[in-house]
């Protein structure tokens, strides 16, 4: 039947594009908050240096988009149906969405404190979705793009309970808990470390398809990818560099300082020759160029770049330790000279590191893991003498005068890389934890090897 006035004619042409619209209203939200999820999520690890204001407005933005397309949808069915008794609706879920668009990112802006601004917005999420849920609507395709929107919010108010409890620390547990039966998950005293940490004497082997989720100080964990022993370094201070009264220390090494790392699993030993081969024979990379005395299975390999090193703990699933992350499982948390302390490499007639001469018993490089009584607090060995290790860091000398006490990464660029560790040529003095020095990333020294990192 043909409408009768100009007014039943508009109701009439809207309510049969409303489908097509509201579709479209949908899709536009769903690209949308895919933006913002990319926008929160990668942005701040991939390109750290954008301003947190352009991320905390993505986000607020991507609320808005849910709104507005559950707003448009209900003025359409207002305008359609005549119905007056959504406009309270409408108001309610405004209201609702307040804490979300409005005091969630404020106050993730002003205190930078995430699981506070989550908290705040999480309830205001729920209540928006249940409002959305409950609304009544005539037409199908309204129906079905309100019953997404209010889906969407609830998966977002998910997601703000998931991330509070794992900011908090409390998602761990939880898990933790659910896989406490899964095979391979030793007891406490089962599967001992052999020798045990200094900082852990009841330290355990895990044998898991991925790192556990409640390990302890000097843990072992068994990387299925390339089959190496890590050594788990809990979160935590500890102190950076040299002291100024330290006649050994120089200018790159000070100011000394507490840092504040994040937790973080290393390698127990350096990469070996062996597992270098079985690196190179899966992505079809070639072997560097042997040292004179060949290539020798359970060697550190060595004649590699750093983008050689940084290739392989991609291929592995790791990635090479911050300088900050290197030093700290080197020395631990009291700020000792040497990996084993502050006696001197050969104290009491036993030799703790590979250094400079033959009086450790090794002309050149040893076998990984030779010098048991070097070890560090949480159980790595060879951080002292064998072969220099690359870090992830660009060097900069002054670098320690202006790093963040939190999570240092080293300069945002830079012309050489930094190693740590000393070599098997190296005196006492560059053996220490504290010793920094650098190489271009291209080069290659036949005293100079890698170890990898991974974060839990």
């Amino acid at each position: 039947m043909p409408p009768e006035n100009e007014l039943d004619a508009s109701r009439h042409q809207i309510s049969r594009s409303a489908p097509v619209a509201a579709w479209c209203c949908a899709l536009i939200c769903w690209l949308t908050v895919l933006a913002v999820v990319v926008a929160t999520e990668l942005v701040p690890r991939h390109w750290p240096g954008t301003p947190r204001i352009v991320v905390v407005s993505w986000g607020a933005l991507g609320a808005w988009a849910v709104f507005l397309a559950a707003a448009l949808i209900l003025r359409r069915e207002y305008l359609t149906r005549g119905r007056a008794d959504l406009a309270p609706l409408m108001m309610r879920s405004v209201l609702c969405a307040l804490p979300l668009l409005v005091a969630m990112p404020a106050v993730e802006l002003l205190t930078h404190n995430r699981v506070l601004a989550l908290t705040i917005g999480a309830p205001g999420a729920l209540c928006a979705a249940e409002v959305l849920r409950r609304a009544r609507l005539r037409e199908r395709a309204d129906r079905l793009c309100l019953r997404g929107l209010s889906a969407l919010m609830y998966a977002g108010t998910l997601w703000m309970v998931v991330t509070i409890l794992r900011k908090a620390g409390l998602w761990q547990r939880l898990v933790a808990a659910a896989l406490v039966a899964m095979p391979g998950q030793p007891d406490r005293p089962s599967e001992r470390v052999v020798p045990s940490p200094q900082c852990n004497p009841s330290a355990v082997t895990w044998r898991t398809p991925h790192s556990p989720n409640q390990p302890q100080a000097g843990d072992v964990w068994i990387c299925p990818k390339d089959g190496k022993a890590m050594v788990f370094v809990p979160a935590g201070q500890f102190v950076m560099g040299s002291a100024r009264g330290d006649s050994e220390g120089v200018f790159d090494q000070r100011p000394q300082r507490r840092v504040d790392l994040d937790a973080l699993w290393i390698d127990k030993t350096e990469v070996t020759v062996a597992e270098y081969r079985k690196f190179c024979q899966a992505t079809g990379r070639q072997m560097p160029q042997a040292p004179d005395r060949g290539w020798k299975d359970d060697h550190p390999v060595v004649n590699v770049a750093w983008e050689d090193a940084a290739a392989y703990a991609k291929w592995a699933g790791k990635r090479l330790p911050t300088e900050a992350e290197w030093e700290k499982a080197a020395r631990g948390t009291d700020g000792r000279k040497y990996p084993w302390g502050d006696g001197e490499p050969d104290a009491g007639g036993n030799w703790r590191c590979n250094l400079g001469g033959e009086q450790d018993g090794f002309k050149k490089a040893a076998p990984v893991g030779s010098l048991p009584l070097g070890a560090s607090p949480y159980g790595c060995a060879d951080m002292a003498g064998n072969v220099w290790e690359w870090c992830a860091d660009w060097y900069h000398y002054d670098y320690y005068a202006s790093a963040p006490t939190r999570n240092p990464k080293g300069s945002a660029s830079g012309r050489y890389r930094v190693l740590r560790g000393g070599g098997y040529l190296s005196p006492s003095r560059q053996v220490r934890c504290a010793t920094r020095f650098s190489l271009y990333p291209w080069c290659r020294m036949t005293c100079g090897g890698f170890r990898c990192a991974k974060t839990p």
